[in-house]
């Protein structure tokens, strides 16, 4: 586990590992590469709490452990909560369709997230996402000219190959959180 700070086996069948949030997609790819399609079960991702915190990361952890009980284990899925704290209420977030994802799709996710981050500046993104979620739909198509006006060909290009603007909302949201989770190609 090259990527992972520290890990802790308590079975055959559990582990938990603590690693850098820009280090799960290669520890993702990795898990993948080493035990291939029969790789079963359920990868929960979710930031670590400051320790002064209630709950505590063990309360998070029973909970974690609680809500997998219920999860099938045909196939390898990823569930993502981008905070803490919704590891308590993981319902809302499931029936949003922003919590449970195969892997292969979570990996897709991380991918388009990395694009986004490497095509677009960072207040280029914080205005888009400003931008994709506005409550007054008559003003979008006024500030999306405009915004769209400024960007460079190839970020045009990713937009509209991605049809971004008919994303539903928690779409959008979702991978306003996952670009935290992926590096700049550059950097690494």
């Amino acid at each position: 586990m090259e990527h992972a700070l520290g890990a802790y086996a308590p079975d055959g069948n559990r582990f938990l590992v603590v690693a850098p949030q820009r280090e799960i997609k290669p520890w993702i790819q990795g898990l993948i590469f080493r035990h291939g399609p029969d790789l079963k079960g359920n990868l929960q991702i979710f930031p670590t709490l400051q320790s002064f915190r209630t709950p505590g990361m063990g309360d998070l952890l029973c909970y974690a452990v609680h809500h997998e009980a219920h999860l099938p284990m045909d196939q390898m899925r990823v569930r993502f909560y981008s905070a803490p704290l919704q590891v308590l209420t993981p319902h809302e977030r499931d029936r949003r369709k922003l919590l449970t994802f195969e892997v292969s799709e979570f990996l897709g996710l991380l991918d388009a997230a990395e694009v986004f981050r490497t095509v677009l500046r960072p207040d280029e993104q914080k205005e888009l996402f400003e931008l994709l979620t506005l409550d007054n739909a008559g003003e979008a198509p006024f500030y999306w000219g405009r915004f769209v006006g400024r960007l460079e060909r190839r970020a045009k290009d990713m937009l509209t190959g991605w049809n971004i603007r008919a994303w539903p909302r928690n779409r959008i949201q979702l991978l306003c959180k996952l670009v935290y989770y992926v590096d700049l190609p550059q950097l690494r």
